[in-house]
């Protein structure tokens, strides 16, 4: 009896210790602008490329781009406080100065006493900014002046030196480093200062400048006249409008018709903050992790526009990288001459093979199949990477076996071909090539363009410089998934009609994934002669609006007017085809969470609203979360907008179970305009709308994105209504009958 009891005892710790050995950790970034920021998008992705899946990343936003004032802070510091509750967090990556600030000011009230990693903020930061204890991070360090200078030995007869940024705090801090620059004040170049402008002026300003001057071009969120641009719209129309070579400070520039510069990256950024976060997360303290105050930064060119203004390239630093740079004819066939002796190699094994096993009339027909692959083999894929995994060369092999052009692919990260399940083995591959290991002949799957999987073989080495420092790797593909199909045919060929079935059934899925991608091509191809109007309109409002009357300042209106919802409609149609074939993550979703999330953002773009707001809580299910807050941000946020003209809206989430069938749907209900329900059946349809767009506006897409989600998650939706006595609309969901 007792030994039975000791190994039940025994039995239980080994059940139990896998459960409290685990504990998940947690990572908080605060980001002080919003998505969609090109330099905060660009440090989360490199956060989030670093920190391995195990660990928990959670993103906050604090959009002080738009709303930077004492109540939006002490809003959110309430917010957050109660979505913060429960949780313990075992690092803070603040992403530049707002969130640093933020984060000292309600550290302990927020995350008491969690170590803090900082990035993106300014060298020049008073030491007062930062928290006093268990600190660490990377300085968003500039070289002004390093810049410059690359600037003047292109350009040694420039006497003009324009200098485009806004009154933000580091715009100040940018001229502030000019004149307090030595080399600077000791060269011939005037500079002027274009920082007390509207938009428009400073575009006439640079387009009246000479092709001797060079403009160095800042961050511009907010002109003179207080109106709000995307930093890179500014600096496209500002290259656009420039006869004088543009330089700048920051890599994501690139690529919108700047020369280049001394850049900092965003992404880099990222990665080092998430490393210190990593090495605090493994036992080390915060303080004892010096502050980086010098970044990794890159000379970096737009080999393009080195030619458009005739630049030497002898005039550049040593070290020095180039964007769009034509490869020259070693670079472009090295990768084809290893490709080739592969081949031979495999046909003189293969034929020693044969030679060798006699083998069976079924070996020598796989052995005829192999061979034709090598032989066809010209299509192989032939790629490059850097250490950092993004794509540096991409042949003509690979357009036809993943479906991307080479202005798609060069610069993207190699994931874009890597199935998110073999996303860390991946990884481990990528550094054990780094390190001299070479790959010979490994089998594995890639993704499409389309997304469908692909059987492939694989064959890596490294690349070295000249000096012998490893630079990236050179990687062949070879596509074996018709290799291994005909194979499959092959031993199934007893009877004509399945052959028949066999290849109907291919040309049926060819001629899907046609359309799909020729669907996909219109639709992207739309969206840039859009953009062209929308834009071009623009300006001539902004620069020509004095030389034309009313009726033509209102067609120009209505014509951006026609343009920005072509685009929206554009939008909301590839957004309802990606939810169809997003693939569903089902965990427990607390709904009334969601709903306050919506609600909340929705206050927010229209504080001056009164609205009741009532949300039943703690209401459950099992589903999918990104999908199902779609699902909310289309209810709640169609009972915000048809609320809109509602004397005392209010607006109520909850839930009711039918008696009968004990079935459970829950509801968003409002008090606004309603719709007629001789018309309910018209609802989900796509591009059915039941108001005027000069009532109310929409695409009429959102609700037929609703219901496909509500049916991936095994519900139903539907509505009840009367006009101008509100609607209420039920869903539900039954995923765990799936």
């Amino acid at each position: 009896m007792r030994l039975y009891l000791i190994l039940s005892l025994f039995l239980c710790y080994l059940f139990v210790l896998p459960a409290t050995a685990a504990a998940e950790q947690r990572i908080l970034v605060l980001q002080s602008y919003h998505p969609g920021f090109v330099w905060s998008d660009r440090i989360n992705q490199g956060i989030l490329d670093t920190i391995p899946h195990n660990i928990i990343v959670q993103i906050e936003y604090m959009d002080t781009k738009r709303l930077n004032t004492p109540a939006h802070f002490a809003n959110l510091k309430q917010f957050w406080k109660q979505k913060f509750q429960g949780f313990q967090y075992d690092a803070v990556i603040t992403v530049d100065d707002e969130a640093l600030l933020f984060a000292k000011t309600y550290r302990q009230s927020l995350f008491p006493d969690a170590p803090i990693v900082f990035c993106g903020v300014n060298n020049i930061l008073p030491e007062s900014h930062l928290p006093a204890d268990n600190v660490t991070g990377i300085m968003e360090s500039v070289d002004i002046a390093g810049t410059v200078a690359v600037a003047q030995k292109l350009q040694p007869q420039a006497k003009e030196l324009l200098v485009v940024s806004d009154q933000s705090l580091f715009g100040q801090q940018a001229r502030q480093m000019l004149e307090q620059s030595s080399d600077i004040r000791n060269s011939r170049l005037t500079i002027t200062y274009l920082h007390d402008l509207p938009l428009a002026d400073i575009l006439t300003r640079i387009a009246a400048a000479s092709t001797d001057s060079m403009v160095l071009n800042l961050p511009f969120h907010r002109d003179a006249a207080g109106k709000q641009y995307q930093s890179d719209e500014v600096t496209a129309r500002i290259s656009a409008a420039s006869n004088a070579p543009v330089y700048t400070l920051w890599e994501h520039d690139m690529g919108q018709g700047v020369v280049g510069g001394h850049v900092l990256s965003a992404y880099v950024q990222g990665q080092t903050a998430a490393n210190l976060a990593l090495k605090i997360l493994q036992g080390a303290r915060a303080s004892d992790l010096p502050i980086i105050t010098d970044p990794p930064r890159t000379y970096l060119f737009d080999y393009r526009q080195l030619q458009r203004f005739r630049f030497a390239e002898s005039a550049l630093p040593p070290e020095s990288e180039f964007l769009y740079k034509p490869l020259s004819f070693y670079e472009q066939y090295q990768s084809l001459v290893l490709s080739t002796l592969s081949v031979f190699a495999l046909l003189i094994l293969a034929v020693l093979t044969l030679w060798h096993l006699n083998v069976s009339r079924r070996r020598e027909l796989e052995a005829v199949h192999k061979l034709a692959l090598v032989v066809e083999s010209s299509d192989d894929a032939i790629i490059s990477r850097n250490l950092q995994g993004m794509i540096t060369s991409w042949n003509s092999g690979a357009t036809r076996l993943f479906g991307y052009t080479a202005e798609e692919a060069i610069g993207q990260s190699m994931r874009i071909i890597i199935p998110d399940e073999l996303l860390e083995e991946w990884k481990s591959s990528a550094s054990q090539l780094d390190q001299g290991l070479k790959e010979d002949h490994n089998k594995g799957l890639r993704r499409h363009k389309d997304g469908h999987l692909l059987t492939v073989l694989k064959t890596a080495s490294p690349l070295y410089s000249p000096e012998g420092y490893p630079m990236g790797a050179s990687i062949i593909y070879k596509d074996i998934s018709q290799l291994e199909t005909a194979y499959e045919e092959i031993r199934t060929l007893n009877s004509e009609l399945e052959d028949r079935v066999a290849k109907r059934t291919a040309a049926l899925e060819a001629a899907n994934q046609e359309l799909e991608a020729f669907s996909y091509s219109v639709s992207h191809d739309l969206r840039s002669p859009l953009r062209s109007i929308d834009g071009f309109s623009l300006a001539l409002l902004e620069d020509y609006s004095e030389r034309l009357d009313d009726t033509g300042r209102d067609y120009l209106q209505r014509l951006r007017g026609a343009s920005q919802r072509m685009g929206q409609l554009i939008d909301d149609m590839l957004h309802l085809a990606r939810i169809s074939r997003t693939q569903m993550n089902l965990e427990k979703v607390n709904l009334s969470d969601l709903a306050w999330q919506v609600l909340k953002e929705l206050q927010q773009q229209d504080p001056q609203r009164q609205v009741d707001l009532r949300i039943e809580p703690s209401l459950m299910v099992l589903g999918d979360t990104p999908l199902l807050r779609i699902v909310l941000d289309n209810l709640l946020g169609n009972a915000w907008k048809f609320t809109g003209k509602t004397a005392q809206p209010s607006i109520e989430f909850g839930c009711r179970q039918d008696l009968d069938t004990g079935e459970i749907a829950f509801f968003v209900r409002d008090n606004g305009a309603g719709f007629d329900m001789a018309y309910a059946h018209k609802l989900f349809g796509v591009f059915q709308r039941l108001h005027h767009a000069k009532e109310f506006s929409g695409t009429g897409i959102g609700l037929a994105t609703v219901n496909r989600i509500i049916h991936r998650h095994g519900g139903r939706i539907w509505a009840d209504s009367q006009v101008n006595q509100g609607a209420t609309f039920f869903f539900t969901i039954d995923t765990e009958s799936k």
